[in-house]
């Protein structure tokens, strides 16, 4: 079973235990079919034991405010939902939102490899929001990291049979 991560807590709502859940990709329809969610806690939240990482079954969902509600099973005070701020939430790929054309989970572009006309010179550690959009680390062939935003001014076609990402300028890795 492969998990996704789907949202993370950024706060409570309300007196009864709600969370409120901002989606990683920016999708909230997902969330209306999730039956439950598996929740992984901040380490620091783990230590003091009250909860542990683990399944929730949802109760109920609600959009509020850019956001979801989530009602999950068992949390019904505003105590125990604070537990889960900075909490987040997984689901089984199944589940996940659905991806449109030319969409990717980040998760996937990770270990792909970043090739210029046909020849590998990197690879994608790690997927990054870089505040104006979205960048890969990229670990080059020589060991050094890089930056390369993932918009189409850069990225030619990503082939996640293969994984590859096609490179249009070199220059752009340093």
């Amino acid at each position: 079973m492969e998990l996704v991560t789907t949202g993370s807590v950024l706060g409570t709502f309300g007196f009864e235990g709600c969370i409120k859940v901002v989606s990683c990709s920016g999708d909230y329809e997902h969330f209306f079919s999730l039956r439950k969610v598996y929740v992984s806690f901040p380490k620091h939240k783990l230590a003091f034991g009250r909860y542990r990482d683990g399944w929730f079954y949802i109760e109920n969902v609600k959009l509020v405010f850019g956001c979801a509600l989530l009602k999950l099973k068992g949390i019904c005070v505003l105590e125990d939902a604070k537990h889960f701020v900075g909490a987040s939430l997984l689901v089984e790929r199944c589940d996940a939102s659905v991806l449109k054309d030319g969409e990717f989970h980040a998760f996937d572009l990770c270990l792909c490899d970043i090739c210029v006309v046909g020849s590998k010179v990197g690879r994608v550690v790690n997927v990054v929001d870089g505040g104006a959009g979205v960048l890969l680390e990229v670990v080059r062939n020589d060991s050094v990291s890089c930056y390369i935003p993932f918009n189409n001014e850069f990225i030619g076609d990503v082939d996640m049979m293969q994984r590859t990402i096609e490179l249009k300028n070199e220059w752009i890795m340093g």
